[in-house]
């Protein structure tokens, strides 16, 4: 290379490095930087994926560069620095709080939700956030600019029929816009409630199942996420009870992928109390004194590869997603793994190898493995979130192994971003 050459190349070079800067675009790989425990993905039209971190949002675009979209990354813990202030000015400069509470063994029981700020996207672009320990959904527009659409402020259950930013939440776990505005709130109480495109909140479903008694087909437990369907139907995942349940456009419930709970067996004759709750276990501590009142088999496990939806156990599943056809998905999340329920109600693994954690077998369950070739061999760690993109690519939030991850329509799975390091950082 010549002098001039080389000067033109330098030349080049500066202005593309000072372009990048001065347009905010990330220099580093995306899959350089650290982006600490992701808990939920969403795509929008164009390509760009957005995923949670504790208290933050990130951007993914199309050609690969990773910026902040919402959110301050704060001294201290991730998992605890949060907070709330910003609304009218830019989501960069806002504080958030929804952190990760994420068990490592899946035998820790603790009726505490695993808090993931949930992301969805609406048919304008607008992302929308449920800001659980502010008890608010936010939303951040095409300006950048982030305000409250949901919640006062106040942890609670009230303001049904009015303004939704009047209204009290019960830290909004799950959020889901429908196509002619709608938006949808899993709350902590088991309510899932909805905001009009007017403003007006009401409730869909009410009234928690987890106490003593069957649960009724018109009652939820722990809702987390959500996802809606072409057609409005509203996937939620019953998480304490390892299902997925459908509201329907008619406002009925049911199961569709999971088995539901059944009533356990009496106390058998010289059966230790300590035996038998190893094997079940009682619900609703107001009831609990020493001797269950009334209990249910857990119907969790890992489940069949394949077979009808509502046949094969699912273990704690976390998040839901519909594909344009109707498809859904569900990350399996103790099961490390991604199901797929067709619309004829089937259910087949997409990624991951499905098994619980188990000191003497690593080749399924939580693990890194498998980059690069199918996405049915490879190995995830505690997915939380999922999105399926317009052309049909699956985004996966491999919580476990702070990376998000990527399967192609053929079946191919690769890490998009994230070094595997569990505090965030600046890209």
């Amino acid at each position: 290379m010549n002098t001039h050459s080389a000067k033109l190349s330098t030349r080049i070079a500066l202005a593309v490095i000072a372009y990048a800067f001065a347009c905010g675009v990330a220099l580093a790989a995306a899959t350089d930087v650290a982006i600490g425990s992701p808990g939920s993905v969403a795509v929008d039209a164009s390509g760009n994926v957005y995923f949670s971190s504790p208290n933050l949002i990130y951007k993914l675009a199309p050609g690969g560069a990773l910026s902040i979209f919402a959110g301050r990354i704060m001294d201290g813990n991730p998992d605890l620095a949060g907070g709330y202030s910003g609304d009218g000015g830019p989501a960069t400069a806002a504080e958030l709080n929804f952190p990760l509470w994420y068990f490592v063994k899946p035998q820790v029981f603790s009726v505490s939700p695993e808090l993931t700020g949930q992301l969805a996207v609406d048919a304008s672009g607008n992302v929308y956030l449920a800001d659980a320990y502010n008890h608010r959904v936010r939303r951040i527009d095409s300006s950048g600019t982030i305000t409250t659409v949901a919640g006062n402020g106040v942890d609670g259950d009230s303001g049904d029929g009015g303004p939704a930013t009047a209204a009290s939440l019960d830290m909004p776990q799950g959020v889901a816009a429908d196509a002619t505005g709608n938006l949808f709130i899993a709350n902590a109480d088991g309510a899932i409630r909805k905001v009009a495109a007017n403003g007006t909140i009401t409730k869909v479903a009410s009234m928690m199942g987890c106490g003593s008694g069957l649960p009724s087909s018109v009652q939820l437990c722990q809702p987390l996420q959500l996802a809606v369907s072409p057609t409005g139907t509203i996937a939620t995942t019953d998480n304490f009870f390892c299902r997925i349940r459908a509201i329907r456009t008619d406002g009925t419930i049911e199961t569709i992928a999971g088995v539901d709970p059944v009533h356990a067996p009496p106390r058998a004759p010289g059966q230790s109390l300590s035996s038998y709750l190893g094997r079940y276990l009682d619900f609703d501590p107001a009831d609990y004194d020493g001797e269950p009142v009334e209990v249910y088999e857990m119907p969790c496990g890992t489940g069949d590869d394949v077979g009808a939806a509502r046949d094969v156990a699912l273990d704690n599943p976390y998040a839901v997603a519909y594909d344009a056809s109707g498809n859904l998905y569900i990350a399996d999340t103790y099961n490390s793994c991604i199901r797929k329920v067709d619309t004829g109600g089937d259910i087949r693994t997409v990624a991951g190898r499905c098994g619980s954690f188990d000191y003497d077998d690593r080749s399924a369950g939580p693990g890194f493995a498998g980059d690069g070739g199918p996405a049915v061999a490879a190995q995830l760690s505690f997915p939380h979130g999922i999105a399926v993109g317009t052309d049909g690519t699956l985004y996966i939030a491999d919580t476990g192994n702070n990376r998000l991850r990527r399967v192609d329509t053929t079946g191919k799975i690769t890490t998009i971003a994230g070094s595997g390091w569990w505090l965030p950082e600046a890209p």
